[in-house]
């Protein structure tokens, strides 16, 4: 077979392509435990929900009542949270829980690739600094979908791998249902469930025949989670597209990179795709390609891997065997030239190929190591030239590198009495906000500009859209809002409020503490009578709640 016709022959190192053993097995198992440990120890520092999280939590309560609507913009990630609520009542809880065991997981089948493709002490190496990654431990300890993605991604990519090497139904049968649920977790995923069996099909296009029901049963399994897929997603949106929330997230990206704030929330802005953007804005397609390259640079890795990266592509010179690994792993990080393009980088959007990146440094480090022993092994005593087969320093420095990376997270430890809004944008203030009006608001619909008070305050809501006064009371009483909540970090990204609304939050207007409006013909505005005020400077942004008429 082709790609057993160019494995074998590989001297990448000396235990190349062994079959995983008891001892890979016991490795890892304790690196899963190395990684749930730090990760559990790391949790002290995540007690307030995601913005995006509020939308999954939300989507998992509304699948308690049977209700898959929500399926259609947030995926599978939302299911497994309403799955993890089943055993815990707290979906917030459940959420992160479910972001643990996937983060944690990423290493098995990170390092069965990493062994199939380089060593065993590349990818024992490469994993060890991967568990402790600043942004694939933090965002595996928040209730997103990016563990659970990469997580679910590179499972298929080490089944797509196995399964034209093999010719294995089996693996085919894994890749597809791995990819698939990638896919719908997040939909970058599209590009590996294409691109990734098209490479490995070219390389042994000459034996095609043998694989055509490999191809089949990946191709069935695609097949049926994608379509199921984008059938819910066109029953719910009336249109034909590969997922519900991609619009919303290409007018976000347009809004970061030209600094016009809250875009989405203007009243008129048309959602877009691809293609418009690519026509209708050209010079933000370059712009951004060229701000997003300088970006990667400076925060994808630390300068010195950058480095290690390059010899572990460069090493093994340009072989077939080579290229057809090199051109594998990159395509698994095609999704990230549409971030580049489109998007904006940061660890949230890179870390899922951080993988990749580390398998290359740590081959980049195993070559360094093996070139710098060879010349000074001469001159070493025995004992270390006993100890250095055993204990290979590649191995030491990833673990010294991972104890000094994961240790200030553990050790650290927020404190209430130090808190200003401002050193975490205002998430912890949001949640004490919603808590604030869960325990004093009557009930009712709110109206608010942040997703994590109405969670707090465990209200429907409606979110405050970025125009005049008049549309937004006009919004708020057609999506039948009975409180508007004005809170002190709005005055500058909603200013159709107008000024006489933020009255309250003047330095010296009130003292801290919570008042009510008992005054029924106290009206601000037409339509609008103060009904609570909430102030804690300088810890809080404070609240003004509006009751609407």
């Amino acid at each position: 077979m082709a790609l057993n016709r160019f494995l074998p022959e590989m001297e990448l190192s000396g235990d190349n392509r062994l079959l995983p053993t008891k001892k890979d097995a016991l490795l890892m198992a304790a690196m899963v435990a190395v990684g749930l440990a730090v990760r559990l120890l790391s949790l002290h520092n995540y007690d307030v929900i995601s913005v995006d999280g509020t939308a999954y939590v939300g989507v998992a309560r509304s699948l308690r009542n049977f209700d898959f609507s929500g399926l259609a913009s947030y995926g599978f990630y939302p299911v497994l949270v309403w799955l993890g609520g089943m055993i815990i009542p707290d979906l917030e809880t459940a959420g992160r829980i479910v972001s643990v065991i996937f983060g944690v997981l990423l290493c098995v089948p990170v390092y069965l690739l990493g062994m199939e493709l380089f060593s065993r002490r590349t990818a024992v190496a490469a994993c060890t600094v991967m568990i402790v990654w600043p942004s694939l431990r933090h965002w595996s300890c928040e209730v997103m979908t990016q563990s659970t993605y990469v997580t679910l991604a590179f499972a298929g990519i080490y089944c797509v791998w196995r399964m034209m090497r093999n010719a294995s139904i089996r693996d085919a049968i894994l890749a597809g249902f791995f990819l698939s649920l990638a896919y719908v977790t997040r939909t970058e995923a599209i590009l590996l469930v294409v691109l990734l069996p098209l490479l490995l099909l070219i390389a042994c296009r000459r034996e095609l025949k043998a694989r055509v029901s490999v191809l089949a049963a990946y191709a069935t399994v695609i097949a049926v989670i994608v379509s199921a897929n984008i059938l819910l997603v066109h029953h719910s949106t009336g249109t034909w597209q590969l997922a519900g929330k991609t619009s919303v997230a290409l007018i976000d990206a347009i809004a970061y990179i030209r600094q016009i704030p809250d875009l989405n929330y203007i009243p008129g802005v048309q959602p877009t795709s691809y293609l418009e953007i690519l026509l209708e804005f050209p010079s933000f397609i370059v712009t951004n390609t060229g701000k997003n390259i300088v970006q990667l640079l400076k925060t994808l890795i630390p300068f010195p891997f950058w480095g290690l990266l390059v010899i572990g592509l460069a090493v093994g010179g340009f072989s077939p065997q080579r290229n057809l690994i090199r051109l594998f792993l990159l395509a698994a990080c095609a999704p990230l030239a549409v971030i580049i393009v489109y998007y904006y980088v940061g660890p949230e959007y890179t870390q899922p190929y951080i993988p990749v990146v580390l398998l290359f440094c740590a081959e980049g480090l195993r070559v360094t190591e093996t070139f710098v022993v060879s010349r000074l092994r001469c001159s070493w005593p025995p004992v270390v030239k006993q100890w250095l087969p055993y204990n290979p320093v590649m191995l030491a420095a990833a673990l010294v590198f991972a104890v000094i990376t994961v240790s200030p997270t553990i050790l650290e430890r927020s404190s209430a009495t130090e808190y200003l809004p401002e050193s975490d944008g205002g998430r912890r203030d949001q949640k004490n906000l919603g808590l604030v009006l869960k325990k004093n608001l009557p009930s009712g619909k709110i109206m608010t500009r942040w997703s994590r008070i109405a969670f707090y305050s465990e209200r429907e809501w409606a979110n405050i859209p970025n125009t005049d006064y008049d549309g937004i009371l006009t919004a708020a009483r057609r999506a039948g809002a009975r409180f508007l909540i004005v809170d002190g970090g709005l005055y500058d990204i909603r200013p159709g409020l107008g000024e006489d609304l933020f009255q309250p939050f003047v330095p010296g207007a009130l003292p801290n503490g919570i008042f009510f409006n008992n005054d029924k013909k106290n009206f601000v505005k037409p339509g609008l009578r103060p009904f609570m005020i909430y102030l804690n400077s300088p810890t809080s942004m404070g609240v003004i709640v509006y009751e609407i008429f």
